[in-house]
């Protein structure tokens, strides 16, 4: 809906608001059609808490920003600004590195040659993440492979998964 230079434009006004919020720009999605646009933007921190508060004035300041800008054309949409949350997507190299250590779920373009069959839904601990590929390891795998590497543009869909029973046997 937007084209690849609109969108570098929200991104880098979007990291500009959130950097003076003590936060940092994760990503964003738009989506729906001509009657209901959504731009979500994600913020996150080192601390990997995000108050309301800093949800809210990131609000504020990119919505200024985006109409005294012109940067989304094509009329009205709606601004949501929130955290990734705790199963967050990963799309970028840096957010695969962040997620390093933790387990994660992955549905790949095409079959993943190391697993047997035509396997493109997966599920393993992140142990890798380079530029182009991340390596995952299956603990229990049926398939008998311990250790996978993914490439990155074989990737469709990433995403943390949060255990709360492995969180809770951490405390």
């Amino acid at each position: 809906m937007l084209n690849p230079e609109s969108m570098e434009k929200i991104k880098s006004a979007a990291d500009e608001v959130s950097r003076r919020e003590g936060c940092f720009f994760y990503d964003l999605e738009f989506i729906g059609n001509r009657q209901n646009r959504i731009l979500r933007v994600y913020i996150d921190s080192d601390s990997g808490q995000v108050s309301v508060d800093q949800c809210a004035n990131v609000s504020k300041g990119l919505s200024l920003l985006l109409d005294v800008e012109d940067l989304v054309p094509g009329g009205a949409y709606e601004l949501e600004v929130s955290s990734p949350g705790l199963e967050r997507v990963l799309r970028l190299p840096w957010h695969f590195r962040t997620a390093i250590g933790k387990d994660v779920k992955l549905v790949t373009h095409d079959p993943i040659p190391e697993l047997k069959g035509e396997t493109k839904s997966v599920e393993g601990r992140l142990v890798e993440a380079g530029d182009d590929a991340v390596k995952l390891n299956f603990t229990s795998s049926p398939e008998g492979a311990a250790d996978v590497q993914i490439p990155i543009a074989n990737i469709k869909r990433a995403q943390t998964i949060f255990n709360l029973m492995k969180n809770d046997k951490k405390r």
